[in-house]
């Protein structure tokens, strides 16, 4: 019996010390007001651009300029330029980076937070009625290979940029 009773207690063990090794998938958030920012540089005309604290290495660095912003990935000393995709992604005319929100998604290890993707709401507007389009863009993060994955809008969109984000990990 204690040879049986000694083999259940080392599987129960071993089955939580499992369960407790599995990475945790969680969301961490960071700020990009200003008053937050590690830099901000203001260029001739309307163009700025500023760097804040990020999460796993990574900073974000917010950009803007004829009435549009939108964020880029800073990795080390690399910048990945996002503007392109963030444009396409938006919906419509003048997208800006619509709050001073970002959210990091990744998983809790022994090593502590490990981000795998960033989300963000970005704004536009419609052409062709003047409305409002808000989507959250969803950045996968690759060091410098980092890029837009897609976006999501409407009703469930923060379920689904989260699903779109876990999805591509």
């Amino acid at each position: 019996m204690s040879k049986t009773f000694a083999r259940i207690f080392i599987a129960a063990i071993l089955f939580v010390s499992a369960a407790f090794a599995a990475d945790k998938v969680t969301s961490e958030y960071t700020s990009t007001a200003r008053k937050k920012a590690l830099s901000y540089k203001v260029f001739e005309g309307d163009g700025c651009t500023q760097v804040s604290p990020g999460l796993g290495g990574y900073q974000i660095s917010y950009s803007g300029g004829d009435a549009r912003t939108w964020v880029n990935i800073k990795y080390g000393n690399t910048v990945v330029d996002l503007y392109g995709d963030s444009m396409s992604h938006a919906g419509g005319q003048f997208p800006n980076k619509a709050n001073d929100t970002v959210e990091w998604r990744g998983t809790i290890t022994a090593k502590g937070f490990r981000p795998y993707a960033v989300i963000y709401r970005i704004d536009s507007t419609n052409p062709d009625n003047n409305k409002r389009i808000s989507r959250l863009l969803v950045i996968k993060l690759d060091g410098a290979n980092s890029k837009i994955i897609g976006h999501t809008q409407g009703a469930k969109e923060d379920a689904e940029a989260k699903a779109l984000a876990d999805a591509n990990r």
